[in-house]
């Protein structure tokens, strides 16, 4: 094994393209992921290669997860080694070590075992890094290298960091005036930069003591903060936040006991922003901002089992069982990956683990050994990959751009349309160390795929102007303080400049706040983690990777109080490697579905009870799932409930995890019941001991003689919603009404003398009764159909709705609005901030067009219901008449 790891690299890696490559939709609205597939096959390429779309990045390993291809154990997609496992070599052994690690990198060290193991039963380290506040989280602490992230640093600090986007669609040269901010909301739209906090805030002109409040919304995520005012300035308040969100609504309005006004400055160009005014919503953009807070700094930690919550020795119990068999002859590694989310120089020592051995407790190990790494090399045939499932996002401006897409040595390139003329967005970093020569990274969205531009550069030190042919430029600043930076951009398709202010701060002092606000990110994640059910809290511990996290930035950490402050050079380098930390910023719920009636879907296999004993499936097992309806509704109530979770990577929100439960109350004794849950099996957790069988693609569970009612909790990998369950149940066969026929005939496909229909149906066939009964199916089934789709969708509504009149309120506002050329987007936005649902807008919406608010619906009593919708919306609009007519005549 150790042979052939050490001849990776002569393998030949690569990517080929289908005939049909790819297809991706090319148009799109502002901060959407992108639409469509690509078809490829792998040849030997590393888990780890990096894929690029546009700006984006994403690795091979993760895309492929968020495609739901596990390759070891999909049959799509396999691995070399079998279990895409990374190989790891040792070399020197230490108990003590700095590892510099640069902006966005990693370090990997391992712990060698050695015999029979049978138990660890502890692991402690202690980590220290001279990284301070910063932008990214600092420090990640992957043990196994699994990308569990046992650590992460969230804490934020009160200091802001750069957005390319702070003010969304608002531009300071395009201003036509300014009005004034009363208590009617005015609201920019926001790309968000991942913090767990933003300050959110205004420039506002005028004078005396005033109140103002702000909002701010970013998906199902709402919060609000308050601040006073004296005088003219830029003035906000900070919040917390998920901090995977996408882009959010940030609204100011005064407070109604104000006496003195403020002034706010507008603009109209290609609006994003808005305000209501009686229901009808126009276009600006406002002088409004939502800037991210930094991290903290972290300082020293020991890294062990108390802090992570999470059942951290059992996870390497585990690992030491499935790599090993706990067989550690030769030797058994434990990797230990640090990921740096800016320069740091991170510490390592004190390491002690205590294991068992044959029976004994072993003297503890101290020392770590650094690694060489080899990643898994994956291969398949052609496979259909969601490019929705990347964390690219379209800019913010309207128009064009050139979308690439590369994988491997083959590049794809499609247009799309956003932006057409190329606009300098962003500015990174904002604020940076004295006399580190530094990289400037402009942002620049629009620009076309092989066109030529030329940036120029003044940094705001009297110095010359620079230029550039890329996005790039290293500058070093001599004297600590604020600087204006202009930057611009000219190209055949146009020109765009955009000034930034840059602060030049000590490089140990921005080292140590960057550290402080990681670790106050990681504290949140724990926390909410924390807040789990118990039984929860150890698969989202490990699936957020968590300690991983926070093991990197306890090593940037340790390295940086290792560190003086006059050594600029690995001050640098920290700093680099502590802001390349990337951080899941909160896990929240973000779907829920109250107790609910069970509705089994019709794509039932019968098969998969036959495999948990229910009994041997006849020849027509289509027929079961209507058997098995009839035996429910006269035996057993069912209801479900669930809570679906998300984790934030990379600006945006990506389905953790969804917790459901089931409530079986049945109206006899019951012998025998089955219930299969569709999924991933290693992405479905119980609650508890139950009787449990795998299926290929799931669970399935045995109820034993029970006459009161039963819960069962899981978790599953997927949003739950009312039209995907992934749950089918069924009793014991046996008691189905189901009668199988049987006769000694010769199956020869002739209706021969001494057969019938009744004694060999394989050969003869009643086809006159059977097209009778299948009519008379038919029209039951029509029936049935029909009755249960009128039921479903009555029993919805009211479930959405518990007084009519709020529907056909909803679905007159969105009459009124659409009327209006309101688009369904903005319809949506301004009901959100009145605390509709998405399904609740949903319905009335489908409503109001007259399209399915249920099951797919035979359309019989269609007119009555358009009637019934048109006759509400007439009654409003005499209504809203008559109290017009009313105020005109007072």
């Amino acid at each position: 094994m150790i042979f052939l790891f050490g001849n990776m690299a002569i393998i030949l890696a690569g990517v080929t393209l289908g005939n049909i490559s790819y297809s991706i939709d090319k148009t799109y609205a502002r901060y959407v992921p992108l639409k469509g597939w690509i078809n490829v096959s792998l040849d030997n390429m590393p888990l780890n290669t990096e894929i690029l779309l546009s700006n984006y990045t994403i690795t091979l390993s993760d895309f492929l997860k968020n495609n739901s291809l596990i390759c070891s154990e999909s049959t799509k997609c396999s691995c070399f080694p079998a279990d895409c496992s990374t190989h790891y070599t040792y070399s020197q052994s230490f108990s003590e070590n700095s590892l510099n690690l640069p902006l966005l990198k990693s370090s990997t060290i391992g712990i060698k075992l050695i015999g029979n193991i049978s138990n660890i039963i502890e692991l402690s380290f202690n980590v220290s890094t001279d990284a301070s506040n910063s932008c990214i989280s600092p420090l990640i602490i992957d043990v196994l290298d699994d990308n569990s992230l046992e650590w992460i640093s969230k804490e934020v600090t009160s200091e802001t960091c750069f957005s390319p986007d702070s003010y969304g669609c608002f531009e300071f040269e395009k201003i036509e005036g300014n009005i004034n901010v009363g208590t009617n909301p005015l609201c920019n739209e926001i790309p968000l930069v991942k913090s767990s906090g933003h300050f959110i805030g205004a420039n506002l002109y005028g004078n005396g003591d005033a109140i103002f409040h702000m909002t701010f919304e970013a998906g199902s995520l709402q919060e609000s903060c308050s601040f006073t005012i004296k005088e003219s300035g830029e003035k906000g308040c900070s919040v917390s936040i998920d901090n995977n969100m996408i882009n959010a609504t940030v609204c100011i309005y005064a407070d109604n006991s104000n006496t003195n006004s403020y002034t706010i400055d507008y603009e109209n160009n290609a609006s994003c922003g808005f305000t209501e005014e009686n229901g009808n919503i126009f276009k600006h953009d406002f002088d409004i901002f939502a800037r991210p807070l930094k991290y903290s700094a972290i300082g020293n930690f020991n890294f062990n089992q108390n802090i992570l919550e999470g059942d951290l020795l059992s996870f390497i119990n585990h690992y030491l069982d499935e790599k090993y068999n706990n067989n550690c002859n030769p030797e058994c590694i434990i990797p230990i990956k640090f990921y740096s989310g800016t320069p740091q120089t991170l510490s390592i020592s004190g390491l002690r683990l205590r294991y068992n051995s044959e029976g004994l407790e072993k003297n503890p190990i101290k020392e770590f050994y650094v690694l060489n790494v080899s990643p898994a090399l994956v291969s398949s045939d052609f496979i259909t990959l969601d490019v929705s499932k990347t964390p690219y996002r379209t800019p913010s401006k309207i128009g064009n751009e050139k979308l690439t897409i590369v994988i491997g040595d083959k590049t794809i390139k499609e247009n799309i349309s956003v932006s057409d003329t190329p606009l300098i967005s962003g500015l990174y970093p904002t604020e940076v160390p004295l006399l580190v020569q530094t990289t400037f990274v402009i942002l620049i969205e629009g620009v076309k795929v092989n066109e030529s531009y030329t940036l120029t550069w003044d940094f705001g030190d009297n110095n010359s102007v620079l230029t550039s042919s890329e996005n790039k430029m290293k500058y070093t600043y001599t004297k600590l303080g604020d600087y204006t930076v202009k930057v611009t951009l000219s190209s055949p398709s146009g020109n765009s400049s955009k000034t930034f202010m840059v602060k030049v701060i000590a490089p140990y002092d921005a080292l140590n706040k960057t550290l402080s606000e990681y670790k106050s990110n990681l504290l949140k994640l724990e926390a909410g983690i924390n807040g789990l059910p118990a039984w929860m809290q150890g698969y989202a511990l490990e699936k957020s990777k968590i300690e991983d996290l926070k093991s990197s930035v306890n090593r940037i950490e340790n390295k940086y109080k290792q560190t003086f402050r006059n050594e600029e050079e690995s001050l640098s380098k920290l700093m680099s490697e502590l802001v390349s930390l990337k951080v899941p910023q909160d896990m929240r719920k973000v779907y829920t579905i109250n107790p609910f009636p069970f509705i089994q879907k019709s794509d039932l296999n019968a098969l998969d009870f036959e495999r948990l004993g229910a009994g041997e499936v006849e020849n027509d097992k289509e027929s079961y799932y209507e058997y098995i309806q009839q035996w429910l509704n006269e035996n057993l109530d069912i209801s479900f409930s669930s809570k679906t979770y998300a984790l934030n990577y990379d600006d945006k929100d990506e389905t953790f995890f969804s917790e459901v439960s089931l409530t079986f109350t049945p109206k006899k004794e019951i012998e025998k019941f089955y219930i299969v849950v569709k999924g991933n099996p290693s992405d479905i957790i119980f609650d508890e001991s139950y009787d449990i069988d795998d299926l290929s693609q799931g669970y399935g569970i045995t109820l034993s003689s029970f006459d009161t009612s039963q819960q069962i909790s899981f978790i599953h990998p997927d949003k739950i919603s009312l039209d995907n369950l992934p749950i089918y149940v069924s009793p014991l066969f046996d008691e189905l009404e189901i009668t199988t026929v049987t006769s000694a005939c010769n199956n020869n496909n002739r209706c021969e003398e001494g057969e019938n229909y009744k004694n060999c149906r394989a050969d003869c066939k009643p086809w006159g009764r059977t097209i009778i009964y299948l009519f008379l199916l038919l029209l039951f089934g029509f029936a049935c159909y029909i009755f249960l789709q009128e039921w479903y969708k009555r029993r919805y509504e009211s479930y959405l709705f518990k007084d009519k009149n709020q529907l056909f309120n909803l679905v007159a506002f969105m009459s009124n609005a659409k009327g209006l050329n309101m688009s369904r987007e903005e319809i949506f936005k301004r009901l959100k901030q009145h605390s509709w649902t998405n399904e609740q807008m949903t319905y009335a919406w489908n409503k109001l067009q007259g399209w399915r608010t249920g099951m797919w619906e035979i359309p019989i009593f269609k007119i009555f219901e358009k009637r019934k919708v048109e006759k509400e919306l007439e009654k409003r609009k005499e209504i809203t008449n008559l109290s017009r007519n009313n105020l005109l005549r007072r």
